[in-house]
């Protein structure tokens, strides 16, 4: 398995376009209309991406995926910019 420490400079650099183009998830405070089957589509096709880029394969633990490297999961990602949208609306 890869762990942060045997990322390649490429890998880090295609993990940072991805995450800064493909995963922006401004607004996605609003999402509460989608359903459930929506949701799970992006979580999976987020989880899908990460394992090409990372080499992992479908069998391998996204969970573990994201821990050894240091990502945030999707959860994760919708969590923190629920908490800074609730934070900007305090301040």
């Amino acid at each position: 398995m890869l762990g942060l420490i045997a990322l390649s400079e490429n890998v880090t650099t295609v993990l940072r376009l991805f995450h800064a183009y493909c995963c922006t998830t401004y607004c996605c405070q609003l999402w509460v209309n989608f359903n459930k089957g929506s949701y799970l589509k992006a979580k999976v096709a987020y989880n899908n991406m990460h394992r090409q880029i990372l080499g992992y394969s479908r069998r391998d633990s996204a969970s573990s995926m994201f821990a050894n490297n240091a990502i945030d999961t999707f959860d994760a990602l919708l969590r923190k910019n629920i908490y800074g949208l609730k934070n900007a609306f305090l301040t």
